[in-house]
């Protein structure tokens, strides 16, 4: 693929990490990449060394990068957070000077285009693999997000972009999650935890075991879990404090699904 989103990508899905994010979100630039590269091999039987990505493939991004840019602009003041978020995700793509600076040329594009959020994604789907609207549906939720609140303006253009993407339910999935975050925390403060059937079905959902799994196999994949996203361990990566901050909200939610199945279990 030539690009490194893999450490954004890995934060991103899992901050929100249920089924309709799926991790995808940074690896929206490698499929965009992949897809063109696999159709200029076709026509052209030619391999890409340079490290360059082919024109429909800047193209695409440009026209992500506008969505992105009217998403933060949508309530009328891109967020420092919002600014920080987009700058990470940049930060970790492997591309040319000429290609970063045409996507924030595009990302500032956005933000003053008299085009509606909504044409612009639609313009987007059209390019766009299966793979790639959901990975879309998923940055756009995270961009949303990094400020840590939603304004209507905001939740609208995810309604429009959840239509234009097809990609059905997953505003208010989105929207379910983050308001489950500030409960989780709410619930650490006080010290209670439930032991009903939903939620602790949700918690093996949040650490990504089977119910069934071993004791063992459950703290094995808490501690792995744990230790990527450490802070210590996402600042040594360089990551921006905004998307550091998203990584600590799932790590707390982490903490909680473990700590909840341990009691349950009776695990030390």
């Amino acid at each position: 693929m030539g690009l490194g989103g893999a450490i954004v990508g890995g934060i991103i899905g899992a901050v929100f990490g249920h089924p309709f994010l799926g991790g995808a979100a940074g690896a929206i630039l490698g499929d965009m990449v992949s897809s063109r590269n696999d159709e200029g091999q076709t026509s052209s039987g030619n391999e890409n060394n340079s490290g360059e990505i082919p024109d429909g493939a800047v193209d695409t991004l440009q026209i992500f990068f506008m969505c992105l840019g009217k998403l933060a602009k949508s309530d009328g003041v891109v967020a420092q957070e919002e600014a920080d978020f987009v700058k990470a995700f940049l930060k970790q793509m492997d591309l040319s000077a000429d290609v970063r600076k045409q996507l924030v040329s595009a990302f500032n594009e956005g933000k003053n285009s008299s085009q509606p959020f909504r044409k612009l994604v639609r313009l987007f789907a059209k390019h766009a693999n299966s793979e790639m609207k959901q990975a879309a549906m998923s940055a756009f939720c995270c961009l949303v997000a990094s400020d840590n609140v939603i304004s209507p303006e905001e939740r609208q253009c995810l309604f429009e972009a959840e239509a234009e993407l097809n990609q059905p339910g997953a505003a208010n999935r989105f929207f379910s999650e983050f308001s489950s975050s500030g409960q989780n925390d709410n619930r650490r403060n006080t010290g209670k935890t439930s032991a009903s059937p939903g939620a602790l079905q949700s918690a093996y959902d949040i650490l990504g075991v089977s119910s069934s799994a071993s004791d063992e196999e459950i703290k094995k994949v808490w501690r792995k879990k744990v230790l990527e996203l450490h802070p210590d361990h996402l600042q040594g990566k360089g990551l921006s404090e905004s998307i550091i901050r998203l990584a600590e909200v799932e790590l707390n939610k982490i903490n909680d699904a473990y700590k909840l199945i341990q009691q349950q279990r009776g695990m030390k």
